[in-house]
């Protein structure tokens, strides 16, 4: 993602499917720039909306408690921070 100087702020990593249309990959957007506060809440608040909008019709079936559980416990090569991703990483700055 650019911002108004066509600086690049972020990058995407979208979300990836299997042949079986089970997920492989969740979407993350990964900071490469500090933003203030109120332009980040601006930025996350437009990439969350936009992946609700094209999940809201990708899934026909609901998620498996086994899939949630496996997923949210960080057992899974698509979580590689655990639950919260990065957001629950200790900061590196």
């Amino acid at each position: 993602m650019e911002g108004e100087n066509g600086v690049v702020t972020a990058l995407e990593r979208r979300l990836r499917r299997n042949e079986d249309r089970t997920v492989d990959v969740l979407p993350r957007l990964g900071m490469i720039v500090t933003l203030e506060e109120k332009n980040l809440d601006l930025l996350v608040t437009f990439w969350a909306a936009r992946l609700w909008k094209e999940a809201k019709g990708d899934l026909k079936r609901p998620i498996k408690w086994e899939d949630f559980k496996r997923i949210a416990s960080g057992k899974t090569h698509m979580l590689s921070v655990g639950a919260l991703g990065l957001a629950g990483a200790p900061a590196a700055f």
